[in-house]
């Protein structure tokens, strides 16, 4: 089974539902539960429950005619539209609004530090709109800077114009606080016109100057942490017998931090951290600040016939 971003997936093995917010590779994907933060996946542990384009077409069927029309004071113009999810509160979705004459191919993506992460590449046909990201209210908190590479394209004879290179960064608060009508959309949301006077160029050199000024400056005394770190108290602290529980998972996540930096600084292709089941609250932490992280590349369940559910393994980029 193929996701696309914003397919509502229900997990096969927990009664849990959520919307594809990340596509990693043909065998994994994000999905965001709660609405709040995300989990990789394995595409075969989970049934979908209905695809992103079937919602667009009930949304497109409820419009008038009239309304299906973007207003010709949009004529040539693209926009950036980000709607709250009608199911998951805390989860917004990133719309592309295509109001120009051209059809475009759009290459988007959401730079995190240092780092670019591709997230869409696909025709948008002229005036209409297409889904190309979603994010939680955490992500857009961030103040992740959005960058758009598009190409214009018609049929048949027309005049050549220039690829467009656009910025954008966008705060929770900016979207939050602007409400208008989304071209195509039955709801209302933030709206915001790309302009060429926002076109940016990107120093590779320098990124790259930059990328490796952050891994010499790690320094040399690091610390060589275990390919598996065992989280269990009793092996962190001998002490564990006089603390109180939000006392132990505090130490369990600096421990967690010290070891995935350090694996991270030392190139580790992969590290595991062993949580065990309990009730699950050192596991979801743990996945609450890998699924954000900028170096981790996806995590997953470790080998299930050795430690089953309980521990994760952390592949790094």
């Amino acid at each position: 089974m193929t996701y696309k971003i914003g397919d509502y997936v229900r997990f096969l093995n927990e009664k849990q539902e959520g919307v594809v917010t990340r596509i990693i590779d043909h065998q994994l994907v994000g999905v965001t539960i709660d609405g709040d933060f995300e989990i990789t996946v394995l595409a075969n542990e989970i049934v979908l429950v209905q695809n992103a384009e079937s919602q667009l077409r009930e949304d497109l069927e409820e419009l008038p005619l009239a309304n299906q029309q973007i207003n010709s004071s949009t004529e040539q113009q693209l926009y950036l539209a980000i709607a709250n999810d009608s199911k998951i509160n805390h989860l917004y979705h990133l719309y592309l609004v295509n109001g120009t004459s051209y059809d475009i191919a759009l290459n988007f993506s959401i730079q995190k530090d240092q780092n670019y992460e591709g997230v869409y590449f696909d025709i948008i046909l002229s005036r209409s709109s297409q889904r190309i990201a979603s994010q939680t209210l955490t992500e857009l908190d961030q103040g992740s800077s959005l960058h758009f590479q598009i190409l214009r394209y018609k049929d048949g004879p027309y005049q050549p114009v220039q690829p467009m290179v656009l910025k954008r960064i966008i705060k929770a608060k900016q979207v939050m606080t602007q409400q208008k009508d989304i071209p195509f959309l039955t709801e209302k949301g933030y709206l915001s016109l790309l302009e060429v006077e926002n076109t940016i160029q990107v120093d590779v050199h320098d990124l790259q100057n930059k990328l490796q000024e952050n891994k010499t400056s790690a320094g040399n005394e690091i610390h060589m942490p275990s390919r598996e770190v065992d989280l269990h108290i009793e092996e962190i602290t001998e002490n564990f017998p006089s603390m109180k529980p939000d006392e132990m998972l505090r130490l369990q996540l600096e421990t967690f931090r010290r070891s995935l930096e350090a694996a991270i600084a030392l190139h580790y292709a992969n590290i595991i951290f062993i949580h065990g089941v309990g009730n699950g609250t050192l596991r979801t932490e743990i996945h609450k600040q890998l699924g954000k992280h900028p170096h981790v590349k996806t995590f997953k369940d470790a080998r299930k016939e050795k430690f089953g559910y309980g521990a994760t393994e952390v592949i790094l980029k």
